[in-house]
């Protein structure tokens, strides 16, 4: 009876840790892209996973920790590094400009078909690239920032 006891009560700790986690905030993930607004925010947007291949699902994530609601758009560019510096990949794409936010201190995810992408504009060139957004933070007057999310392409 005792080691039946002691299995039911391992189990309820088990489900009740694992619930717990789930209700945390999710960790920010974002480095590469990463803006410091002062010591204890910051802004960003990184590629998930940075590696592009023709198989992978590929999401841009931004996140914002800061005090301010995060203003953008869908607009960005494109760039490919080639001998040592970067060159923006010129498209046809037209973008309409809703203005979009991302509330203080939260992160969203959208699914990007990257590899399709590198494929159309730029011959399938391996190697590596980087999406520039202009953000702005909602401080009263609008602070512009040019965040940037590099990823691979193999």
């Amino acid at each position: 009876m005792k080691k039946n006891t002691l299995k039911f009560i391992t189990l309820i700790l088990f489900i009740a840790g694992f619930f717990s986690a789930c209700k945390e905030k999710p960790e920010a993930l974002c480095a590469c892209g990463k803006i410091e607004i002062n010591k204890k925010e910051y802004i960003a947007m990184c590629v998930v996973p940075e590696v592009v291949t023709s198989n992978s699902v590929n999401y841009l994530r931004m996140e914002n920790f800061s005090k301010q609601i995060m203003l953008y758009g869908y607009s960005f560019f494109i760039e490919y590094f080639y001998e040592n510096h970067w060159e923006l990949i010129k498209t046809d794409i037209i973008i309409e400009l809703p203005l979009l936010y991302l509330e203080a201190s939260t992160a969203t995810e959208e699914e990007m078909n990257l590899y399709s992408f590198a494929e159309k504009y730029n011959s399938s060139k391996k190697g590596k690239y980087r999406i520039v957004k202009d953000v702005s933070l909602s401080t009263g007057q609008y602070n512009s920032y040019d965040l940037v999310a590099e990823f691979e392409f193999k």
